[in-house]
């Protein structure tokens, strides 16, 4: 966080609190805490209390989880076929501890299919039914900021582009989203991408992306005046 702060960075994307539940996958690795659900949790509570301490935003992810894919969303979309009831016990559990003890303040969804717990088969990027599971776990839902992976990521963006992706994004009730540039060591978090807000006024309306920024801005804002 001191480091992050240092360039200018204040809002961080990590820790990654994902369960390594399949030694095949390709992309969490050694991000990971671990194997066991509760030092997951534990750990990802500490490194969120120091990130706060520091002046710092974390940003737990990739919600619901991404330790149990074996394909890697950069490239295509994952798809998790556990039940509902381990996804809840394995997947769920650090993120739901760290919301409801109240020491992550916002969150990063994952271009990956989870339909135990969304049945209609899109990105828990895109759907509401899991994006609601982030404040339903909070013990104020307007207190957790939403955030989606890079959407020019394959998994959010194959067959229907960038601007799309960020519609539909709005539509599962993220909040921001952020995007990453084809280039090289490029990378910027941009929640006023243009071609984005093009998009998302043409296909939704400008008066529902303002909506989605004011709703971020309170969020952060309320964060921030809690002194965290």
């Amino acid at each position: 966080a001191e480091d992050a702060l240092s360039v200018g960075v204040d809002v961080l994307f990590a820790p990654v609190v994902d369960v390594m539940s399949d030694a095949t996958n390709p992309i969490v690795g050694h991000r990971a805490y671990g194997w066991d659900p509760q030092r997951v949790a534990t750990l990802g509570a500490a490194f969120m209390r120091g990130a706060l301490r520091a002046g710092a935003l974390p940003v737990a992810k990739h919600f619901p989880g991404h330790g149990a894919t074996t394909t890697d969303s950069h490239d295509e979309v994952p798809e998790v076929r556990a039940r509902a009831d381990v996804l809840e016990a394995r997947d769920l559990l650090p993120f739901e501890q760290t919301i409801a003890s109240g020491v992550c303040p916002a969150v990063m969804t994952a271009h990956v299919r989870y339909p135990a717990l969304d049945p209609s088969g899109v990105i828990a990027t895109f759907s509401p039914a899991i994006v609601d599971r982030v404040r339903r776990a909070a013990p104020d839902a307007e207190d957790v900021a939403v955030f989606t992976d890079a959407l020019c990521m394959q998994g959010a963006c194959a067959g229907i582009g960038e601007v799309e992706a960020a519609r539909r994004a709005l539509r599962g009730r993220t909040r921001a989203e952020r995007l990453q540039t084809r280039r090289p060591h490029t990378f910027l978090p941009k929640i006023g991408n243009p071609d984005c807000i093009q998009g998302s006024q043409v296909a939704c309306g400008g008066n529902f992306r303002r909506r989605s920024l004011d709703q971020l801005a309170q969020c952060l804002h309320r964060i921030e005046s809690r002194g965290l």
